[in-house]
């Protein structure tokens, strides 16, 4: 039986080499005994001070095992007298490694000190081309914010006019139609609410703000109103607001603008000055060109493009842009305080000043004040998040991230829904144009005998029931793509 030991020193905590004792084995313990028999005196001897000495240890063995509270300790090799000592302690007791270490940290200290000014020259270099990008615009924005008529706003007035009319007719209790008459208008339902959502929405203080394709697509009046714009830039009415000096000018902007947002969401220019600089010019350019945007974006025909007519996703980085600028005024103190108005100089329509987005909150003698009825006041803990969602989004602007994902991109969630719904807004609402130009009905956003959602279902049941454009074997289309069927003659 093979015994190992190991001693601890408490005060330095090493460890010395295991002394192994090996018991004789009965064979040799025999072999012994015949030593002693035959006279070997040394040899008896040395056994009993080997007894002896195997006693004392068994001894001192237990008597650790019972006082130490390390019961099993198996190292068997023992450090060196040096071993407390790590090596950057050896090499500053060393001369020469020491010297050398201290070189090289003024060196390098050095170095960086002779190299800060290569980030500050490089940002300065990014920022004068940023500046002299944008300033190539400069013609086209003054044209497009001083003689663009704001059709959002417009189209909510026609749509105003349209909704008390009706109710004037449909009213419950209403003796001015006969029942034949009255089957093709309105219900009273479809009244309530449209009027309702535009009594919340088209308030001075809300102005034409939040017209993202998320939110036009959730809301009905909005989509009215953005189809009512469509159907004015697309009538060749000579009284309409519209004049084909408009439409040159967007298109020229939204091109120039375009290479320049290119940069911007590949991560070449920064969002914190980019926006910082230009947030309000690009916000008021956003709405200004929203409907000429979607009016291009839509193609003629419904199943298909035929030639250029439009199609596509052309302008649509404006339209992010202006996303993000909202956002960035909501999440800086200093700009959320005031509104961002749009007030051009010619072709107003005698309406006063349009707001593009609404301020989130007031200053009350250095204090601010959440604004009630906002949609991006927070309910749950306001000032706490208000607090928070500022730090955050200051630090993200220190980074300079690429605009990639939501959480690190000016727009935050509000940009992440836009995205997402541009191309079903884009499907609903060519399927409206088609369907106001094949009903011939003038204006088809002024028709309130359908409904948003009744649209919806429409778009998906023409999806659905076109049979060229579907397979043979729907239950396999997953794995293989089998010839559609053919139409009989």
């Amino acid at each position: 039986m093979a015994l190992r030991h190991c001693v601890l020193s408490h005060r330095n905590v090493r460890t010395y080499t295991c002394r192994r004792l090996v018991s004789s084995s009965p064979g040799a313990r025999f072999g012994q005994l015949c030593g002693d028999l035959k006279g070997d005196v040394a040899g008896a001897e040395r056994h009993a001070e080997r007894q002896r000495l195997f006693a004392r240890e068994v001894a001192k063995a237990n008597a650790l095992r019972q006082t130490s509270s390390l019961r099993v300790v198996t190292i068997a090799v023992a450090p060196s007298e040096r071993s407390g000592m790590n090596i950057f302690e050896r090499w500053w007791q060393d001369p020469q490694a020491s010297s050398t270490i201290v070189i090289a940290v003024v060196a390098g200290a050095f170095a960086i000190y002779q190299l800060r000014a290569v980030p500050a020259d490089r940002r300065r270099r990014i920022l004068d081309a940023m500046i002299a990008r944008f300033e190539e615009s400069a013609g086209e924005r003054a044209r497009v914010l001083k003689g663009t008529p704001p059709l959002l706003a417009l189209a909510y007035e026609a749509l105003r006019a349209e909704l008390d009319a009706s109710w004037v007719i449909a009213a419950p209790g209403s003796q001015m139609l006969s029942n034949e008459e009255l089957r093709g208008t309105p219900s009273a339902q479809t009244l309530v609410r449209l009027r309702r959502e535009l009594a919340d929405w088209s308030t001075p203080d809300l102005g034409v703000s939040y017209f993202s394709a998320a939110e036009v697509f959730e809301c009905e009046t909005k989509f009215r109103a953005l189809l009512w714009a469509v159907e004015t830039i697309r009538s060749n009415d000579p009284s309409s607001p519209v004049q084909a000096s408009n439409v040159s000018s967007v298109n020229a902007l939204v091109s120039k603008l375009n290479t320049f947002l290119s940069d911007y969401e590949s991560g070449v220019f920064s969002a914190r000055q980019m926006l910082g600089l230009w947030h309000v010019s690009l916000a008021r350019l956003s709405t200004a060109c929203l409907p000429f945007i979607w009016e291009r974006s839509l193609p003629r025909k419904l199943m298909g493009v035929d030639g250029n007519p439009g199609g596509g996703r052309w302008g649509r980085s404006v339209l992010r842009a202006g996303i993000a600028a909202e956002h960035y005024n909501d999440v800086v103190r200093i700009h959320r305080v005031s509104p961002i108005v749009w007030d051009p100089k010619e072709n107003r329509q005698g309406l006063a000043p349009t707001i593009v987005h609404p301020r989130l909150t007031r200053e009350m003698l250095g204090a601010e004040e959440l604004v009630v009825g906002v949609p991006g006041v927070p309910k749950l803990l306001p000032y706490l998040r208000l607090w928070v969602r500022d730090r955050y989004w200051r630090l993200v602007g220190a980074l300079t991230l690429r605009p990639r994902w939501s959480w690190v991109t000016f727009g935050g969630r509000r940009l992440a829904n836009h995205i997402s719904r541009e191309g079903e807004l884009a499907t609903v609402l060519r399927y409206a144009v088609h369907c106001g130009e094949t009903r011939a009905i003038d204006r088809f956003s002024l028709d309130l005998t359908w409904t948003l959602e009744g649209l919806k279902r429409e778009v998906v049941a023409v999806r659905t029931s076109q049979p060229a454009s579907r397979p043979t074997n729907r239950k396999l289309r997953w794995l293989y793509l089998t010839q559609p069927a053919r139409q009989d003659d």
